[in-house]
């Protein structure tokens, strides 16, 4: 495996940093859920050990933490199999963590990043942070470090239609919210057949959805409490009147323009799709589904 294990400076693609996300508690801590994670191992990797052979060159792009990457490993481990562990992320913070469950780590941008020789590259809820061509850079840097018959796996969040992932990004795009420019296409999440395309269009053999991992329940209240929950909480502990109220308005604003999208989607919304999204309080619940994608790195002289 080539690369560099340096500590260079990070490109942050995400404002949860800034906001205080801790990524393993989100979403009622799915991304440190025990089962979430076998979900992961049973659909898309075991069905690979026989083709990853006795020693298995591994990388987890923007792997954070760690987490899932560590299971990984023990799970090729467990098989009888020789394992070398990397972890690919833009947050050094992050990586500290990766690194006391023993992974290798390497700090960079995940449109950047330049490695060779892996057998095996997982994501995880990643490329939907990126805009359409920054997940197809991405998916690039992924096929040029995989070796002829290699896989990437990426499980990505989505939903049943193009409108409905559409709807999904644009409540976390609302300025209001403060998380990113809703004037840039990202976060973009991407429908089963769109990232299908663009693991194709960038060179991937036998491209599929592997599976579905269990749902995650999105919602304005969920995106308001994730992006804004920490300076709510600093606000009351300084006992400052005048940010509590600043944050009110900001959020009655931001829950107005994200009813008013959900609204409009709802009533050209399919029965099917409607129905899957609920009232909750002020606002609504809304369920995205989690498919795992997998792509191969063609061999020698194969079409992709």
């Amino acid at each position: 495996m080539s690369g560099p294990e340096g500590n260079n400076k990070p490109v942050i693609t995400s404002a949860d940093l800034d906001h205080g996300v801790e990524m393993g508690k989100i979403n009622d801590g799915y991304f440190s859920n025990p089962a979430m994670a076998q979900s992961f191992l049973e659909i898309a990797v075991a069905p690979l050990m026989e083709d990853l052979g006795s020693a298995v060159e591994y990388a987890s792009f923007g792997g954070g933490e760690g987490y899932l990457p560590a299971l990984v490993v023990q799970a090729i481990r467990e098989c009888g199999r020789e394992v070398d562990g990397l972890v690919v992320d833009a947050n050094p913070d992050f990586l500290h963590l990766a690194q006391a469950r023993g992974l290798r780590t390497q700090c960079g941008d995940l449109e950047e990043v330049v490695l060779s020789g892996l057998d095996l590259i997982t994501m995880r809820s990643v490329n939907h942070y990126n805009a359409p061509d920054a997940q197809r850079r991405i998916l690039e840097r992924c096929l040029a470090a995989l070796k002829p018959g290699g896989w990437c796996i990426s499980q990505n969040l989505s939903g049943p239609s193009e409108a409905y992932c559409r709807l999904a990004s644009d409540l976390s795009r609302i300025p209001e919210l403060g998380r990113v420019d809703e004037q840039q296409d990202r976060p973009h999440i991407t429908s089963q057949a769109e990232f299908n395309g663009f693991m194709e269009d960038v060179g991937f053999a036998n491209v599929r959805v592997a599976g579905l991992a269990p749902d995650i329940i999105i919602g304005p209240a969920y995106y308001w409490a994730r992006f804004n929950g920490k300076a709510h909480a600093e606000a009351v502990s300084r006992n400052d009147a005048a940010s509590l109220e600043a944050l009110r308005e900001r959020e009655q604003h931001y829950l107005r323009r994200a009813n008013e999208l959900i609204d409009a989607f709802l009533v050209a919304a399919a029965p099917g799709e409607a129905g899957l999204i609920k009232q909750a309080g002020s606002s609504y619940s809304i369920p995205l589904h989690f498919p795992i994608h997998m792509g191969r790195c063609p061999a020698i002289g194969e079409g992709g």
